[in-house]
């Protein structure tokens, strides 16, 4: 007669429950590398050119996650901050299609000033951006 190892009943009894933790840590790990990575872009294209710069490239398609991601690292004045930007689109939305984000943005800021009071404040970093992502990267 042949008895598995204990090490091997247990381990094939759990593995869906092993696989499903697994997939959630996983879940969760991409979930908190997109949020980094959104606060980075925005703060690389502000300290690069403004909102302006923000909105005009790839990164503004991404302001309402950008947004969202704000809120969960606890980042809620800067969260405002690119909020008031935004509302600057009409209907307060940021268009997610480049080509027409870029058309509005034309008529928003001809002179690539429009943001320079956002830029400013932003600038001023009332939130820490890097203490707060810290921390929520070892949550």
């Amino acid at each position: 007669m042949f008895f598995a190892p204990l090490s091997l009943i247990l381990t094939n009894k759990f593995l869906p429950v092993n696989r499903a933790l697994a997939g959630k840590s996983a879940e969760r790990s991409m979930q908190k590398y997109r949020v980094v990575e959104l606060i980075e872009e925005l703060e690389t294209e502000i300290n690069n050119g403004g909102f302006d710069q923000f909105f005009f490239n790839s990164s503004g398609e991404n302001t309402k996650e950008t947004i969202k991601a704000l809120k969960l690292v606890g980042a809620k004045h800067t969260a405002q901050i690119v909020m008031n930007a935004s509302n600057r689109f009409p209907n307060s939305s940021v268009p997610i299609d480049r080509e027409q984000r870029q058309e509005q943005l034309e008529v928003i800021s001809p002179e690539a000033d429009a943001f320079e009071r956002e830029d400013e404040i932003f600038l001023e970093y009332v939130d820490d951006l890097a203490g707060l992502i810290g921390e929520y990267k070892s949550s």
